[in-house]
Order: C-alpha cells, then sequence, then structure tokens
C-alpha cells in the first residue's frame, strides 16, 4: 500500500525537523506543556507590567529634573495624654477625668502605663474595666509592665531608699516608658503633638483645667506643692520639645545631690535640663483612695484648706 503524503510534506520536515520536534512534545509530553503554558504567562506579564515600570521611572527622572519635593502631611494633634500608675482608684475618678481634663486640652490621643500587679490584671479583665479604657477614655495605646527593671546607674542607691522611694523610682521608669510610646507613635504615624501631659491613674480635678488653647506653647505647667518647696509630677503639662528630659528623669537620680524629695528633685531636673519657662500652676487636683476618698489636695495656696479634703467623699462632676 502507498502512504500518501500531503504536498512539499516531505519538504517541511527537512527544512523544520526542530518545530516539528516541538510539536510533538506538546502533545504527547504533559510537563512539557506546563512550561510552554509558564512561559507564556511570564511573557504576558512582562507585556504588561514593563510599559508600567518605564512610566514609573519616567517620572521619577521628571520630578528630579523639575527638582519637585514630595510634601508629608503630618496628623496635627493639640496633646497627648499618658496615663500611667495602678487602676484601683480609676473606676472612681475616669468621669472626673473625662470632664475635667480631657474636655480641657482640646484634641487628643491617649496613652496608658499600668503597673503589672493583680488588681490591675483583674481591672484589664472586666467588661467594665475595658469600658472605662476604651470607651470613656478611648485609650489609644495601653502598657502593661509587668516587671519594672530600673537602670544600672540606680541600683547602687536603692538599697539606701525605704520601700517609698523604690516606688518612686518605679514611678519614673513609667514616665520613661510614656515617652517612649508617645514618641514611637508620632514617629509611626507621622503625628505631631503641641503639648503632652502626663497624669496619675488615680488624680481627679475639683476644677475644670484651663483650654490649652490659652496657654503659652512653650511653657512648663507644673503644680507647686507649698509644704514642701517643689512641684508635684502627678499631674503635669508641657511642650512636646519637653517631654524628653521628663521621661529621662530616672537617668538624672544618680547625679542629684539634693535633699532627697521627689518633689525637690524634679523642680531640679525642668528648671537645669528643660529649658523652658516653668509655670506654677493652680489646677486644684489630688489624689483619690481606692475606697473613693480624697487623700490629699495640691494646688492650694493654703495649706490648712487641704486638710479639709482628706478623707472627705469624692464626688464625681454631674
Amino acid at each position: 500500500s502507498k502512504t500518501m503524503h500531503r504536498p512539499g510534506g516531505s519538504r517541511f520536515r527537512k527544512l523544520f525537523p526542530a518545530l516539528l520536534n516541538w510539536q510533538q512534545r506538546f502533545f504527547t509530553n504533559f510537563r512539557f506543556r506546563i512550561v510552554v503554558f509558564f512561559s507564556f504567562f511570564i511573557f504576558l506579564l512582562l507585556c504588561i507590567e514593563l510599559p508600567r515600570g518605564f512610566h514609573e521611572l519616567d517620572l521619577v527622572h521628571r520630578q528630579r529634573a523639575n527638582k519637585t519635593d514630595v510634601q508629608i502631611v503630618y496628623r496635627q494633634v493639640d496633646t497627648a495624654v499618658c496615663f500611667s500608675g495602678h487602676t484601683d482608684s480609676l473606676s472612681h475618678v475616669y468621669r472626673n477625668i473625662r470632664k475635667n481634663i480631657l474636655r480641657r486640652v482640646g484634641s487628643h490621643d491617649v496613652f496608658m502605663v499600668l503597673g503589672g500587679d493583680t488588681n490591675t490584671s483583674r481591672f484589664l479583665r472586666t467588661k467594665h474595666g475595658k469600658f472605662i479604657l476604651y470607651t470613656s477614655l478611648n485609650v489609644t495605646k495601653l502598657h502593661v509592665m509587668k516587671e519594672v527593671k530600673l537602670p544600672e546607674e540606680t541600683k547602687g542607691i536603692i538599697s539606701n531608699y525605704t520601700t517609698t522611694f523604690q516606688g518612686w523610682l518605679q514611678q519614673l521608669e513609667r514616665f520613661r516608658y510614656c515617652s517612649k510610646i508617645i514618641r514611637d507613635y508620632e514617629r509611626k504615624t507621622l503625628t505631631n503633638y503641641t503639648f503632652a501631659m502626663f497624669v496619675s491613674n488615680d488624680y481627679a480635678c475639683t476644677r475644670p483645667l484651663p483650654l490649652v488653647s490659652t496657654l503659652n506653647k512653650t511653657d512648663v505647667y507644673l503644680n507647686e506643692i507649698q509644704g514642701f518647696g517643689g512641684f508635684s509630677d502627678k499631674i503635669v503639662l508641657m511642650p512636646t520639645l519637653a517631654y524628653d528630659v521628663w521621661g529621662s528623669q530616672i537617668s538624672f537620680v544618680g547625679n542629684y545631690t539634693g535633699e532627697l524629695k521627689p518633689e525637690l528633685f524634679l523642680k531640679h531636673v525642668m528648671e537645669r535640663y528643660s529649658n523652658h519657662p516653668i509655670q506654677s500652676s493652680r489646677w486644684y487636683c489630688g489624689h483619690v483612695l481606692p475606697n473613693g476618698k480624697w487623700a490629699h489636695m495640691v494646688g492650694i495656696k493654703n495649706l490648712a484648706k487641704t486638710d479639709q479634703f482628706k478623707g472627705s467623699k469624692f464626688e464625681n462632676p454631674q
């Protein structure tokens, strides 16, 4: 029998043997088909992306040629407020904080650094605790310090301190972490704060604070304690350029040679290192105990009047 050939078939096989071999492999070899399809997909992708890439490069070159600078838009916020301490009195004072403090500081972000004690852990697990933090106070960033690690320069003098002063050093370490989380948040979110405020978690005010829009943006506002000759670190407002010094207080403890009182130490640090004018403010704020009673009041000129608050029942504003 004779085999029928297409005209010119023998010539075609002679001229294009590689093509016929490829055709045979394509229909008989599954892996070869996968390679072909994948290569074709890469080819299409390059056809789409290369022109786009060349266009972007052209835009970059044009911007450099025109010397056009990219403008970074920062989020402008009046005040970064950082609360620190424990949560024992927070359920009593949070309404007061919201009305007399947070509503007076303009636009704000709230940060909180808590001690890692058992009561704090229990408070964070309750629905009421979560409501206070995230709904009422609208906390942006919360950090719980499970163990306060004091810097090396303070370890040699801790043994000379009473338990009260060891607690004070731990409070200075919480201030340091407050400054750190605010700076980190500023950098990550491209935020600029005009003021930074540091408040103890157990503090409340009998009168609203002055509006920050009426305050000098270069001054540090501290509550003066008449009986001690220094300043209270329980509530303070300062420009953001000064709160790096506030957060670094613990690093100055080893070089301090004055009388060992927290109020005098704070006055020494802020006057010597902050390079900002200090305003002695009278904000009528005080410490509230876990039982809901006033412990003491600062900012009142006549010390005898502060005794009227001791042991009296704390009442929230209406």
